[in-house]
C-alpha cells in the first residue's frame, strides 16, 4: 500500500461535522433561548422603569461604564472613586447595547432579558447533560425543561403566592 492510497482513503472517511449528530438539541436549547428571552423582554416592557431593589445600583452602573474614558469606570455616586463592585456583567451588556446603537436604559432591560434566557439554557444543559448518560434523547430533554423550570421560575415561589392572593385565595 502507498502511502498516497492511505492519504485517499482518509479523505473518503472524513467524520461527519460534530454538529450533524446534536442538531435536536442545539434546536432545542436555541428555541428555549429565544422564548425565555421574549418572555422576559415582554415582562419588562410592561414595566421598564428601574425603581425598585438595586436596580437603580445597576443603571448607574450601566452609565458610568458607558461614559468613562479609563477604567475602572468612575462611580457616579461617589465622586472622585471608581466603581467598587465587580462589573464585568454590566460592561458586557452595556457593549452589546453600544454595538446596537441603544441607550443604557434599553440595553439594561435587553440586558435582563438575555440573562434570563441564558439561566434557563444553562440550567437545561445541566440537567440535560447529567441524564444524558441514560441515552434516552428525550427524557434528558424532559429532565433539562425540568431543571430550567427549578432553576428559573419555581425558585422563589413568591409570585405564585401574590397571584393567589390578589385573586382572593388566602394561603
Amino acid at each position: 500500500m502507498a502511502p498516497g492510497d492511505a492519504a485517499e482513503g482518509a479523505a473518503v472517511a472524513a467524520p461527519r461535522p460534530a454538529i450533524l449528530p446534536s442538531w435536536r438539541y442545539i434546536l432545542i436549547v436555541e428555541l428555549l433561548f429565544v422564548l425565555a428571552f421574549a418572555a422576559w423582554a415582554w415582562v419588562r416592557a410592561h414595566d421598564p422603569a428601574a425603581d425598585h431593589t438595586e436596580q437603580p445600583m445597576d443603571l448607574m452602573f450601566m452609565n458610568s461604564i458607558r461614559a468613562s474614558l479609563t477604567y475602572p469606570p468612575q462611580d457616579a455616586w461617589l465622586a472622585g472613586y471608581p466603581i467598587s463592585y465587580y462589573y464585568f456583567g454590566y460592561w458586557l451588556m452595556n457593549m452589546v447595547g453600544l454595538m446596537a446603537g441603544q441607550p443604557p436604559a434599553i440595553a439594561y432591560n435587553l440586558g435582563q432579558a438575555a440573562w434570563y434566557g441564558l439561566l434557563l439554557s444553562g440550567a437545561f444543559g445541566l440537567a440535560y447533560n447529567l441524564l444524558a448518560a441514560s441515552r434516552r434523547f428525550w427524557a434528558a430533554v424532559g429532565g433539562g425543561f425540568i431543571g430550567a423550570l427549578m432553576v428559573g421560575m419555581a425558585a422563589n415561589l413568591q409570585g405564585l403566592l401574590e397571584w393567589l392572593h390578589a385573586n382572593g385565595v388566602n394561603v
